[in-house]
């Protein structure tokens, strides 16, 4: 496709999530939990009219997500523009970028799929049903994924030349920023640098070049994390890039978080009547995860060497937990990050979600039916892996369907990619094959799922 017809599909892509969030009209008055404490933070950079790094006090959030608020904000009250505007501008500028034009980008040459202005759109309009509230409300996922596309992106075209100092200069301060922004990206990190090693010499780039294409991002990490030492030298007395992801009681965030994650199937945030659901927290309780907490005797986890000496007391025990961590995943009932409502259109998001993965499952099928499994052997997909691996991660954890979003994003692109026309041929072709197999498998679904909904923490009366 041509630089320019992308170019209009950006932009066609920003008007459509501008005009989504205008109709969510989601002003800052509405913004809550997360993402009234990143308003909150991006406010704390201004005092008395001044901006000051020294200014910024939460504890266990970066800098980066913040500061970039901070600047929407400064714009939209220097053109006297609402904040909350400003702010749904900035996060369509960034969704429709890394949607229309890095995510696409990915997609292997070799896989022979056409660039097309629909493969270009159609995965932001589906994202918009599902996830439209990662962008009305100030929250990290979108431009953590964003910025990792766009790593991808700029490794994918590397060449070997003296130019890669400056792509290494880059990626290394984008990363650090994907980083910042959420931790766990942390992950991705180590698992690119491998990949992006491999890449070069399997490319025949020379040593030498490699040696300053890594000095090179380990220059921008530096340079972009400079602004997270100073806070932390000011905040801990402690001389480190790191976000220090101390929760409130003391304890690190990462081991908290795989604590958690032995006895909760999912969280979510409720916001709406007490009457029927009594607290903001919805947790959705695992029994045989519980279990092996009660028989340990533990309240959290010292380190993460004792995660995983409980974890081999209990093998099978813990693997039923991690299964019902991706089965609970597959269920979307809700498109809202705050639920203000439990029931409404629970059912309509639900089976739609289903059958939008029952047809990736037979679009997924027909093109490895037709092509080797050897075609997922490649760089592109090599890349995809260290984007991909912080939604893993988090499967031990607590999980959100938020943050999942990215995994769902390579849906809808494969879906988009693929030829449609045959696909829904082959269905047609097998049309009572097909329907038969889509009830079984989503009467059995709708039943595991009833069992996660009954296991919310105090709610034992709402079932599907």
């Amino acid at each position: 496709m041509k630089k320019k017809y992308k170019g209009v599909c950006f932009l066609v892509g920003v008007l459509i999530v501008i005009v989504c969030g205008l109709f969510a009209h989601i002003t800052t008055d509405a913004y809550m939990y997360d993402s009234m404490d990143y308003y909150v933070a991006a406010k704390s950079f201004i005092s008395s009219g001044k901006f000051s790094l020294y200014n910024y006090s939460n504890t266990y959030r970066g800098y980066c997500f913040p500061m970039i608020l901070c600047f929407y904000t400064l714009i939209g009250n220097a053109f006297g523009i609402p904040e909350w505007i400003s702010i749904l501008v900035g996060n369509s500028l960034v969704a429709s970028f890394s949607f229309t034009i890095c995510l696409p980008n990915i997609l292997p040459d070799r896989w022979k799929m056409k660039d097309t202005i629909f493969l270009r759109l159609a995965p932001l309009g589906v994202i918009l049903v599902f996830w439209k509230y990662l962008i009305v409300y100030p929250l990290t996922d979108i431009y953590s994924f964003g910025i990792i596309l766009l790593v991808v992106n700029l490794s994918l075209r590397l060449k070997n030349s003296w130019k890669i100092i400056v792509q290494g200069f880059i990626i290394g301060f984008l990363i650090y920023v994907a980083y910042n922004i959420r931790t766990i990206y942390l992950f991705s990190a180590i698992l690119f640098f491998l990949i992006l090693f491999i890449d070069c010499w399997r490319k025949q780039i020379g040593i030498k070049k490699i040696i300053f294409l890594y000095m090179a991002i380990i220059i921008g990490i530096v340079i972009s994390s400079y602004p997270q030492m100073k806070i932390n030298i000011n905040q801990h007395n402690r001389k480190s890039i790191a976000v220090i992801t101390e929760d409130l009681n003391g304890g690190e965030l990462f081991t908290s978080q795989l604590y958690v994650g032995m006895f909760y199937d999912r969280y979510e945030t409720y916001v709406g009547s007490n009457d029927v659901y009594p607290d903001v927290p919805m947790n959705f309780i695992d029994r045989a995860g519980l279990q092996i907490i009660s028989n340990e005797k533990i309240t959290g986890f010292d380190s993460l060497g004792q995660y995983i000496k409980v974890i081999l007391k209990h093998p099978i025990d813990y693997i039923g937990v991690i299964v019902r961590h991706i089965m609970s995943i597959l269920y979307m009932p809700w498109n809202q990050g705050y639920i203000y409502d439990l029931n409404k259109w629970k059912v309509v998001f639900m089976v739609l979600n289903y059958t939008i993965l029952y047809f990736f499952a037979i679009c997924a099928y027909r093109f490895f039916k037709e092509n080797s499994y050897r075609i997922l052997i490649n760089r592109n997909m090599a890349y995809v892996s260290a984007t991909l691996f912080p939604c893993i991660a988090i499967l031990f954890g607590a999980v959100e369907m938020r943050f999942f979003m990215p995994v769902y994003s390579f849906i809808y692109l494969f879906i988009c990619a693929g030829d449609l026309k045959e696909n829904f041929f082959f269905i047609k072709k097998y049309l009572l094959k097909n329907v038969i197999f889509f009830i079984i498998v989503f009467c059995l679904l709708v039943g595991y799922w009833g069992a996660i909904m009954a296991s919310a923490q105090g709610l034992p009366q709402l079932l599907m």
